[in-house]
């Protein structure tokens, strides 16, 4: 019998986990049942994003197993319900944002780590993940290496513990504010840092290193302020993406 627990510690990131759960299901066709894909096994495979979401919002769960069914044994399983995760992430943004300031720090130091590991890859791996809104994370075309992929998953969990924060303990915080007028930012932030925080276009014109230094300390600023000062810059950040085109239907949520 395969160990799966064995497998998932030779392949721990998600973006190896379809390559895991095809393996299984090629041999299960091979040597019949015994080695066919439980859903024990199945939950093991998992990426540790889906395992949260799982576990803080319990009625997704038959909509992530219909989608991890979906082509009747197909090898590319996983990926239907990765690809469930993430719109279901994306209708969670606002829950992302309206969390205590804890969670949404906690979203925020996730995404300081997932820079700094992109930044040594590739400036531009940086910028693409610092500008990604709440509810999802960049995806870049090329797969992310081990390392950078541990971090991603790290800062989806943080973002669907903060989401369920944000529905139990939701923290509205002003849709016209300002935090980076707060005297204790400007005093901290150098003149880049002020171009990130405000989301200002003159910044395109610094260098790909410029930049990406730029997103990695308007976090570090965030997480370094007093609690609601910092929350309230992070959402900024996490939030300028956001707004849907004037007149767009609101998608429809899934259960709580």
């Amino acid at each position: 019998m395969i160990d799966a627990a064995k497998l998932r510690a030779l392949a721990p990131t998600a973006a190896l986990a379809p390559l895991l759960l095809a393996a299984m299901l090629c041999l299960g066709a091979r040597f019949g049942d015994a080695l066919a894909p439980t859903d024990a096994v199945i939950a093991r495979a998992e990426p540790a994003p889906i395992a949260a979401m799982r576990r803080l919002f319990p009625k997704t769960n038959a909509g992530i197993d219909a989608a991890a069914r979906t082509g009747n044994g197909d090898p590319e399983n996983l990926e239907h319900a990765v690809a469930w995760f993430r719109g279901w992430m994306g209708q969670r943004a606002v829950d992302v944002l309206n969390a205590p300031d804890d969670a949404l720090l906690a979203v925020a130091a996730a995404r300081l780590h997932v820079m700094l590991a992109a930044r040594a890859e590739d400036p531009r791996l940086c910028i693409q993940y610092a500008r990604a809104p709440a509810g999802g994370v960049a995806q870049p075309a090329s797969a992310p290496s081990p390392l950078l992929a541990e971090a991603v998953d790290d800062e989806l969990v943080a973002q669907v513990a903060a989401a369920r924060a944000g529905v139990d303990r939701p923290t509205i915080r002003p849709a016209d504010a300002k935090p980076w007028l707060n005297p204790a930012v400007r005093r901290r932030a150098n003149w880049y840092t002020q171009l990130a925080l405000r989301g200002s276009p003159r910044l395109e014109h610094a260098t790909e290193a410029h930049r990406c230094g730029a997103y990695i300390e308007a976090y570090r600023l965030a997480i370094g302020l007093p609690p609601s000062d910092g929350a309230a810059l992070a959402a900024s950040l996490l939030g300028r993406s956001l707004p849907p085109p004037p007149g767009a239907p609101a998608p429809a949520a899934t259960p709580a």
